[in-house]
């Protein structure tokens, strides 16, 4: 069975065992049944991954019911992925990424390691 307290946990966890330097994150618990999890994490080379994740837990599952991750170095965007549903021509709605132009593409629903793990592909280009 999962809880808010065990995602924040494998979270918290996640970004412990990452390339992270720095990390100005909160976890806030709302009800048994729903919590945020929000802050900035700070990279070696200045760029940073603005998190935020509104969750709900359903019987013995958490969701995420919007996200939003948010990587930039200093003024520039590199990539943004949310759920906010203002794309719905997309296939993937209300999922999408925004490149560092700001397009809205097509993109399934994200975790923070799938993003962690972007972060790490670009680094290593």
């Amino acid at each position: 069975m999962s809880t808010i307290e065990s995602y924040f946990d494998r979270i918290d966890s996640l970004i412990r065992h990452s390339a992270v330097t720095d990390d100005e994150v909160t976890y806030r618990r709302l009800t048994a049944m729903s919590g945020i999890i929000d802050g900035i994490l700070h990279f070696y080379d200045g760029s940073c991954l603005e998190i935020t994740e509104t969750l709900r837990r359903i019987r013995s599952t958490v969701y995420k019911q919007r996200y939003r991750y948010h990587y930039r170095k200093g003024n520039a965007q590199i990539f943004r992925y949310d759920n906010a549903p203002h794309y719905p021509q997309l296939q993937t709605f209300p999922h999408h990424k925004h490149d560092a132009n700001d397009q809205a593409i097509e993109s399934a629903e994200m975790s923070l390691k799938e993003i962690l793990d972007e972060i790490g592909a670009l680094a290593a280009v």
